[in-house]
C-alpha cells in the first residue's frame, strides 16, 4: 500500500502500520515534502473486504530481509543480477533453486516498416527479423529505495534516439512473489517498434494468455497468426509442468512468440 499522510510531529526515525489486530509490520518512507509524508507498507486484506491501518511513530529498528547493490536486488523469493550494459541477466528463484531465465531478458528495436497501414500493421517478417540493436547503454544506474518493505533499483538509459528508465524493484513479504519492472519511456524513434524480451527457462510449443473474460493457448509465430492480443498476463509452463513463469502486465497488450522459449 502506497499513502500519503500529513505529519505535523517531530519526524521519528522510523514508521510502523498498525492493523486493527495491533499487529505491525515496517512502513517505508519514500518522500517528504513538508508536513506530507509518502510511506509504503505491506497490508493483510482478505478477498472482498477491508482494513484500516494507523500510521504511527516508531522507535524500533525494522529488520529487513531484502538486499540491494548496484547490479543486484534479493529478498525472500529471487536473486535478481544485473549486466554492466543494464539487463536483467539472472532471476534465480530460492524457493526453486532454479534459474529462471536463459539468456538476457533485454528490451530490442526490431524493423517496423509495412508497406500499408503503418499505424498499426505489424509484419511477421519483421518480429521474426533479428534486432536491429538493443537497449544497452552506457547505463546510469543509482539505487533509488532501500528500506525494509521495498528495494528499487534505477536504471537509465539512451539508445537510438530515445531516453529509458526502468524502475526494477523486489519487496519483502507477501507482496515479494514477483520482480516488478516499471518502464519509462521517451520514444523518438521511428520506423522501429520496441520490444521487451523474456527468454525464458522454461520451454513449451505454447503458451497461455489471458483474454479478460479467459484464456487461451496459442503457439508460436507463423505467418497467419504472430503477434496476438493478450490482456494482463501470458505465461509459459515448462512441457514437464515442474514450474514456469508468468509476465503480468498493465498497459501494452500485444504479444509474439517467437520460439519454445520466448515471449
Amino acid at each position: 500500500v502506497e499513502v500519503e499522510i500529513d505529519w505535523n510531529e517531530d519526524f521519528p526515525d522510523h514508521f510502523v502500520a498498525v492493523s486493527p489486530k495491533r499487529n505491525e509490520v515496517p512502513a517505508q518512507v519514500i518522500s517528504k515534502v513538508g508536513n506530507k509524508v509518502t510511506l509504503i507498507f505491506s497490508a493483510t486484506i482478505a478477498s472482498l473486504s477491508y482494513q484500516t491501518y494507523e500510521i504511527k511513530a516508531s522507535e524500533k529498528t525494522p529488520v529487513s530481509t531484502l538486499k540491494i547493490t548496484e547490479s543486484s536486488l534479493e529478498n525472500e523469493c529471487y536473486i535478481v543480477s544485473l549486466d554492466e550494459k543494464g539487463d536483467i541477466t539472472s532471476v534465480y528463484d530460492k524457493i526453486l533453486e532454479k534459474e529462471l531465465r536463459s539468456s538476457p531478458m533485454r528490451l530490442d528495436f526490431l524493423p517496423q516498416a509495412p508497406k500499408e497501414w503503418p499505424a498499426w500493421t505489424i509484419m511477421y517478417k519483421d518480429v521474426m527479423a533479428e534486432a536491429k540493436g538493443y537497449v544497452e547503454g552506457p547505463p546510469e544506474v543509482r539505487v533509488l529505495e532501500q528500506g525494509p518493505v521495498r528495494v528499487v533499483l534505477e536504471v537509465k538509459r539512451q539508445s537510438f534516439g530515445s531516453l529509458f528508465i526502468q524502475r526494477i524493484s523486489l519487496a519483502a513479504g507477501g507482496g515479494g512473489d514477483r520482480l516488478e519492472i516499471d518502464n519509462s519511456i521517451a520514444w523518438k524513434t521511428r520506423e522501429c517498434m520496441l520490444k521487451a524480451t523474456f527468454p525464458l527457462a522454461a520451454s513449451n510449443p505454447k503458451a497461455t494468455y489471458d483474454i479478460g473474460w479467459g484464456v487461451i493457448e496459442r503457439g508460436n509465430n507463423h505467418e497467419r497468426l504472430h503477434e496476438v492480443p493478450g490482456q494482463q498476463w501470458a505465461d509459459i509452463t515448462d512441457s514437464e509442468e515442474k514450474f514456469g513463469v508468468s509476465i503480468l502486465n498493465d498497459c501494452k497488450y500485444g504479444w509474439d512468440k517467437p520460439d519454445d522459449q520466448t515471449l
